[in-house]
């Protein structure tokens, strides 16, 4: 019951903040069943560490970036981050909406029509990730031809008659 206690403070604290649009009643829920378990938060080294272990992996950014200042359906984010599996797309998506960097909006019509955008957090943390992807784009020749990051056929290529 403590721990109830606790998260409905952490939502009243947010909505303060203006941060209410972000909370929703399964983030609660999931954070109370967390708190219930025993489970106690990360400990970081320093806010690099936070930063990246909400945005880790190569996905979470690029869908992120996709989500920047715009709202956007599963389709369309689907076709924007070229590569990613439907499987990822959407743990990717429920894992940031229980972080609170995204809002999934469901109109509950069928065919299914959801919408994906930003909360004031996510557009925080975008605006931070901007420079890395403006250097990223000013040596993306430089990087593309790093021994690290060249492409290696699996198998050898032969000839052909």
């Amino acid at each position: 019951m403590e721990c109830l206690r606790c998260c409905k403070y952490l939502l009243f604290c947010l909505c303060q903040k203006g941060w209410g649009v972000a909370v929703s009643t399964r983030r609660v829920e999931a954070a109370v069943e967390v708190a219930d378990q025993g489970v106690r938060p990360r400990e970081y080294s320093c806010g690099l560490d936070a930063a990246l272990a909400i945005i880790g992996g190569k996905w979470k950014f690029l869908i992120l970036w996709s989500l920047a200042g715009q709202t956007r359906r599963f389709g369309a984010l689907r076709r924007e981050v070229v590569g990613i599996s439907e499987r990822m797309l959407i743990a990717g998506l429920k894992e940031m909406e229980l972080d609170g960097i995204i809002v999934r909006n469901d109109f509950g019509e069928n065919p299914p029509r959801v919408e994906y955008s930003l909360t004031p957090f996510g557009a925080e943390l975008m605006e931070a990730l901007r420079p890395l992807c403006e250097f990223g784009t000013r040596h993306l020749d430089q990087i593309a031809n790093l021994p690290t990051q060249l492409h290696r056929p699996s198998r050898p290529s032969y000839p052909q008659r």
